[in-house]
């Protein structure tokens, strides 16, 4: 009985190692999409500031009232920042 039991125990650990062998490769691909794609919104991110930045988008929100009004709403951050969060 107890070589019964032992071959049961040995062939649910055999496929239970070859599940999870055809799981891993997945589920390697789908931690690297996800890196890569939050390493690419970070980028696209800190672009778009620089952009913006060199563009000067604050003072031109300010001259046209944009600043006050994002003020007056409670928002801490600036408009250039807000966009950055956005396009993220």
């Amino acid at each position: 009985m107890s070589i019964l039991w032992q071959e049961a125990m040995l062939e649910a650990f055999r496929e239970t190692t070859l599940r999870v062998a055809h799981v891993l490769p997945k589920l390697l691909a789908l931690l690297t999409f996800l890196a890569l794609g939050l390493a690419a919104g970070w980028l696209v991110k800190f672009l778009f500031l620089q952009v913006l930045w060199a563009f000067r988008f604050d003072a031109l929100c300010e001259r046209f009232g944009l600043g006050s009004s994002l003020a007056k709403t409670g928002m801490q951050q600036s408009p250039s920042h807000l966009i950055g969060r956005l396009s993220f």
